[in-house]
Formats: structure tokens, sequence, C-alpha cells
């Protein structure tokens, strides 16, 4: 399945095809992306993104749906629904992206589109976001849309240096989503 947001900007789900792209990226920004993404250190060969990708859509229904984010074309980062509840239609939204793609509103429309995927498609009611307090470009994100801040979840995650981290929780609902304006 493949969303398309602008002539330059789609999601595509991930496949096999992708291991090189996105654990080229990882290796590259290997310094920056593990400060938050705890799962950096223990990707060190590109058979560890290659079993990431078998792990999760559309090899494994049950899991968590992942799409490439594609700019030009070109890999430039991961999305994803996650921690899926169905029987109570909500889930959370993740992400990451390349370094060199950061502060171009990619990741802005990305999230939007997969919110409205999310809400009419598979008929969530609710989408979390959950960032680390320090983690100000990753806030961002949820606050230019629009989401509400339900608080911090403290300590909620063990960071690759080995130190806890508090975690900003933020929401939107699905009548909330259809309010905000599209531009």
């Amino acid at each position: 399945m493949t969303i398309r947001i602008d002539e330059h900007l789609c999601l595509r789900e991930i496949n096999i095809a992708d291991t090189q792209s996105i654990f080229q990226i990882i290796d590259a920004y290997r310094d920056e992306l593990r400060e938050w993404l705890t799962f950096i250190d223990s990707t060190i060969s590109d058979m560890d993104t290659l079993n990431y990708i078998k792990s999760v859509s559309p090899y494994n229904s049950d899991g968590d749906k992942v799409y490439t984010i594609l700019y030009n074309e070109k890999i430039v980062g991961l999305i994803d629904i996650e921690n899926i509840h169905i029987c109570n239609n909500k889930a959370e939204i993740g992400y990451w992206l390349s370094p060199e793609y950061q502060g171009k509103g990619i990741m802005r429309k990305s999230v939007m589109s997969l919110m409205h995927y999310a809400f009419t498609h598979l008929e969530f009611n609710r989408i979390q976001i959950k960032c680390a307090v320090a983690n100000h470009k990753s806030n961002n994100i949820p606050l230019k849309i629009g989401f509400k801040h339900e608080g911090i979840e403290r300590e909620g995650e063990l960071l690759s240096s080995g130190k806890y981290t508090d975690l900003n929780v933020y929401s939107m609902l699905k009548h909330e989503f259809i309010t905000i304006p599209t531009s």
C-alpha cells in the first residue's frame, strides 16, 4: 500500500527490498540517531534490519504497520502505527527521519497522512504519540499538528545511554482531527 502525500513525498508499506537503504541511513547517522532511538545499537548489520522488516507488516498481520517515508523516491525514514489496540480502536504513531531531511516539513506531512489513513480506513478513534521530553524536534510534530498534551510518562523509556527518559504523551481523537485545516 502507498499513500501519496504530494509530488515529492509518499509513504509506502515496508518490504524486504528496503533493507539495504534503511540500514545505510542507520549506519551513516548512527551517532545522531542513537540519542533517541534505542534500536540503533542493536542494528549492526543489514541482517538486523532484514529481521526487523520480517517481523512487521506486511509479514506479520498482527504487528506494527510500518511504512517507509519516500522523498523524491528515496527512503529517508520510517513511520509506523504501533501498540495497536483493536478492541479500543486506538494506536500510537512512531517515527524517525534521516537528519539530512529534518526541518523540511516531511515528518509533519507524513504523520498527518498516516493519521488520516488510521482514522478513516482503519477506523481508529484515538492516536497517541510519545516523545522524549528533551527531544524538541520530535515534540514539535504533535504540537504543530494540534495534539493534546496529556502529561508525562515518567522514566518511560530506557535510552541507549543507559538512562531513563521521561516521555511527553500526546493524543488526538478522530473528531478532533476532522476539524484540523489541511493546509
